[in-house]
């Protein structure tokens, strides 16, 4: 009789082939690939039912596919599975504050602040939700206690720089705008804001130059080019105006504000015609813009038509335009 050898094959156990599933599924997560991540993560779950991890990371490749349901259906999975874990609570406040429903994030962000006192990313999401619920003080009073935590948590200064802006506490958001700057990589983002800040307080020249960096960093900022477009004209530098209002006007052509305030920095330049024609683009776009008929009546004023400037003060008069009657009694008798 011979010897005989047989070959047996060892399965792998469970858990360990629901662990090589998983491991796979957050390779396609990394990759962006949302679709094969969610189905590896399904696969790990079958084997193993318990997996917090794999309903973890389902969700966040669900909540890629915009598939909230299934999205939320698994962050909560995991917390039952796992009710002490932080991040899990975290992670579906985000997610719901990802769709807009900030009364439905903030509890788990406050879950997450009941285990982890100093969660300072909880406090700052918090605040953020807050801000978005027009909820400012609370808003303020937990990006503060964030910062307070984590003293280079840039995105809490950013988001407590707007809630004071709200609250026309000026001086204080760009302290915090400051700060944020200071504490993060140079976002345009953040100079923009404090630009605006300083607009409101009327230190133009700071707003001009943090516009300017602004677009330094994101030389396609659309909002930069309008807001240092709009400080300009009150430093009169008109011509600067026109080039960023253009830049504005390229990119988006349905900009009645842009049409707006080019015609009011066409007609200081006496480029009459050119201004008479942006005020009746905007006028054409939004037929509410009211000011625009009194602006085009001075610049038909201005380009000997006095006719049509009188017309234009008689339509802005009608429309409530206060001004428009004394341009009315001086040029329109």
């Amino acid at each position: 009789m011979q010897c005989r050898f047989v070959l047996f094959v060892i399965p792998l156990t469970s858990a360990q082939s629901s662990k090589s599933y998983y491991l796979e599924g957050r390779a396609q997560l990394l990759l962006d690939h949302d679709s094969a991540a969610s189905t590896e993560f399904t696969k790990a779950i079958e084997l193993q039912p318990d997996y917090v991890n794999a309903y973890r990371y389902r969700s966040q490749a669900e909540a890629h596919l915009d598939n909230y349901d299934g999205a939320y259906t698994d962050i909560s999975k995991a917390i039952e599975l796992d009710a002490r874990n932080t991040e899990l609570y975290y992670e579906r406040g985000q997610l719901n504050a990802l769709y807009g429903r900030y009364d439905d994030a903030i509890p788990d962000y406050n879950k997450a602040i009941g285990l982890n006192p100093k969660y300072a990313s909880a406090y700052n999401a918090k605040g953020d939700a807050e801000f978005q619920l027009k909820d400012y003080q609370k808003s303020i009073k937990d990006n503060a206690q964030a910062v307070k935590l984590n003293k280079s948590l840039s995105d809490a200064y950013f988001y407590k720089g707007n809630a004071e802006i709200e609250l026309h506490d000026f001086n204080n958001a760009i302290v915090d705008y400051t700060k944020a700057i200071r504490h993060t990589i140079l976002d345009s983002i953040c100079f923009y804001s404090r630009a605006n800040a300083y607009d409101s307080i009327q230190h133009y020249d700071k707003a001009l130059k943090d516009f300017t960096t602004a677009l330094t960093y994101s030389g396609t900022y659309t909002e930069a080019f309008f807001g240092r477009g709009y400080t300009e004209i009150k430093l009169l530098k008109y011509d600067s105006a026109l080039h960023d209002f253009d830049m504005v006007i390229a990119d988006d052509s349905s900009d009645v504000e842009a049409f707006y305030y080019r015609g009011i920095a066409n007609c200081k330049v006496k480029n009459y015609a050119s201004s008479i024609a942006d005020f009746s683009m905007a006028i054409q776009m939004d037929s509410t813009m009211y000011p625009a008929f009194l602006q085009r009546g001075y610049a038909k004023h201005l380009a000997d038509d006095n006719k049509g400037a009188c017309e234009d003060f008689e339509k802005a008069r009608k429309f409530g335009i206060k001004e428009a009657k004394d341009e009315m009694d001086k040029w329109c008798k």
